[in-house]
């Protein structure tokens, strides 16, 4: 490698190296917990699932971070940035839970990752609707501090321009906390009735779940029975059939002992005839 390839690389690792400076800096303390999730291909179910294991990590790093940032009443951009942040990750565990099951060939391990989706789901719902009730509360305590100055104050201030031009500002600021506040009750709202129609497709599922199982179980059981019966049946057969060949065992004994009596009593005779003839000689 020539020196001025090797210059030029060094000065282009130099560069990285101040990049990576630079967005470490430039990064806020409450995003510091965040890890990026590494692009992986569609190669195997373990794939699918350790990319599950790691959005799960994040997913409940940014849980505790959003709820870090409302205990402490931070400011709405910085909320609203962590709950970005959150639902992006939530959109790739839903890509996830496709792969997920297009790869997955057992029911039972697949409803339990439905149930886990759907349930987490909820939770994430609820914190949304959390975040959205404080955010409505902040925005009413702010309209109250805007409109505490008496009506009687405004009118004088009004009597002069720069008591008008004072006056003016503070209804903007009115009209600004009105139409926020109405925003964040409207989103409130239909929180709530997603967060309901969740709660219902949860207990659906759970509904279907068990039918699925005693389905299972009384198969299982037709199984055994079937099973049992046809045991039975063969014990019984087998039963016959000794007893079958215990009864030809013994007939062939009865005709064999019967062919030996036969055989004895005409040697007997032909011994008798011959000691008679040899006795008339003599």
């Amino acid at each position: 490698m020539s020196t001025e390839a090797r210059d030029l690389q060094s000065a282009n690792e130099q560069g990285q190296e101040k990049q990576r400076e630079f967005r470490s800096k430039k990064t806020p303390e409450y995003l510091k917990d965040y890890v990026d999730i590494p692009g992986q291909t569609r190669s195997n179910l373990g794939v699918v699932k350790n990319r599950r294991t790691i959005l799960k990590g994040n997913l409940t790093k940014k849980i505790n971070t959003i709820r870090k940032l409302t205990n402490e009443r931070k400011s709405r951009r910085l909320i609203n940035l962590t709950l970005k942040q959150l639902k992006e990750v939530w959109n790739k565990i839903e890509e996830n839970h496709k792969e997920f099951e297009n790869l997955c060939t057992e029911d039972e391990e697949r409803q339990k990752a439905d149930t886990w989706l759907l349930e987490t789901q909820e939770n994430l719902e609820q914190i949304e609707l959390e975040v959205l009730e404080q955010l409505e509360e902040r925005a009413e305590e702010s309209a109250s501090v805007v409109s505490a100055p008496s009506i009687a104050d405004k009118v004088n201030e009004a009597n002069s321009s720069v008591g008008g031009c004072i006056l003016q500002q503070e209804n903007e600021n009115c009209d600004k906390n009105s139409d926020l506040n109405l925003s964040l009750k409207t989103s409130a709202s239909i929180m709530r009735v997603k967060q309901a129609e969740r709660e219902a497709q949860i207990a659906k599922l759970k509904v279907e779940q068990l039918k699925a199982r005693f389905k299972l179980e009384t198969e299982i059981e037709a199984q055994k029975a079937k099973m049992a019966a046809e045991s039975s049946q063969l014990d019984a057969q087998m039963a016959i059939k000794e007893a079958e060949w215990e009864a030809a065992r013994k007939e062939k004994e009865a005709e064999l002992l019967l062919d030996g009596t036969s055989v004895g009593w005409g040697a007997l005779k032909r011994t008798r005839m011959w000691a008679k003839r040899i006795s008339a000689l003599y």
